[in-house]
């Protein structure tokens, strides 16, 4: 649909739900009360409501979109982290071990000198 009309939004969260708010290009809208005018869309100008869901559903499409990369980023981090722990553990009980098994040698060889003499 092609249209020589320029609407002016704003994009909008509200409670979870992203929106779009409608703020110019429509003209007055007819009506006594903000539910007449809400009447009048809806029954009159389908095709705008039609098109703000459009733009609606994408903008929470892009969103959903946009939170599963970042969890996937995040789990993905976790993992990273946790290997990098298992890691450091492993080498800090490797380097104990080392330094154990040094002073047991030392106290081995000074026994085994005492011995000696």
């Amino acid at each position: 649909m092609r249209t020589d009309r320029v609407f002016h939004a704003v994009d909008s969260h509200t409670e979870g739900m992203p929106t779009r708010v409608i703020t110019g290009g429509i003209g007055v809208l007819p009506g006594a009360t903000m539910n007449d005018k809400r009447l009048h869309v809806m029954n009159e100008l389908d095709d705008l409501r039609t098109l703000a869901e459009t733009d609606a559903d994408a903008f929470a499409e892009s969103l959903a979109s946009e939170n599963a990369s970042r969890l996937a980023a995040m789990q993905a981090a976790e993992n990273n982290i946790e290997e990098k722990i298992d890691e450091l553990h492993a080498r800090y009980h490797q380097r104990r071990q080392a330094a154990v098994t040094e002073e047991l040698l030392d106290v081995i060889s000074g026994f085994e000198a005492l011995e000696k003499e």
